[in-house]
């Protein structure tokens, strides 16, 4: 099922124009970490990222301060 997502959205991109690289997440080398938010800012740091955007149900696990304290800004978005 991923690598039809990852089809999918390849097309869409490719469709509107968008000039993008798309990365894999589990081809970048930065999974050492267990605990899921010290994944996350991993992945984020190995792409020189500084903000990360989650969904609003990213509030029950991910550790805010956490982020704060990698410089890494987190924002919340709600769907409706």
């Amino acid at each position: 099922m991923s690598q039809l997502n990852i089809e999918i959205i390849t097309w869409i991109i490719d469709y509107l124009g968008i000039d993008t690289e798309v990365l894999i997440s589990s081809q970048i080398d930065c999974f050492s970490h267990s605990n899921p938010t010290e994944r996350l800012i991993s992945l984020v740091q190995s792409q020189n990222g500084t903000s990360y955007l989650s969904g609003p149900y990213g509030k029950n696990y991910l550790d805010v301060e956490l982020f704060s304290k990698n410089a890494i800004n987190l924002d919340f978005y709600n769907h409706i």
